[in-house]
């Protein structure tokens, strides 16, 4: 998280998507995170998790003040897990071999 806040603060791009996951292409996400938060700084960021998949995808929410206006700032960032590192689940990849397998469980059927 400190390194993504540290990204979003700088609208540094390639610091950002060195936080997502080699195989994917992040850079239009990235440019419109930028483009939507870049330069907020937080003042004293409060960060809450929530994890519907056991881990695999976890959004953390960043609230806290912009430490230049004041003003209430939130960032919502989405996490995915992947052989135990967690990348920033922006951006889309053409997966295929090991990497279109599902990783989380799948529910027995009836």
């Amino acid at each position: 998280m400190d390194a993504f806040l540290k990204g979003v603060a700088a609208s540094d791009s390639q610091a950002l998507i060195a936080l997502t996951d080699p195989v994917v292409d992040a850079r239009s996400d990235v440019a419109a995170l930028i483009r939507s938060s870049g330069g907020v700084r937080m003042a004293e960021p409060v960060i809450a998790w929530r994890d519907e998949f056991g881990g695999v995808y976890v959004v953390a929410t960043v609230t806290g003040a912009n430490a230049a206006t004041g003003a209430s700032a939130t960032l919502t960032v989405p996490i995915s897990r992947k052989a135990d590192r967690f990348y920033l689940a922006l951006g889309s990849a053409n997966l295929g071999g090991s990497d279109s397998l599902i990783s989380s469980p799948v529910p027995p059927s009836p």
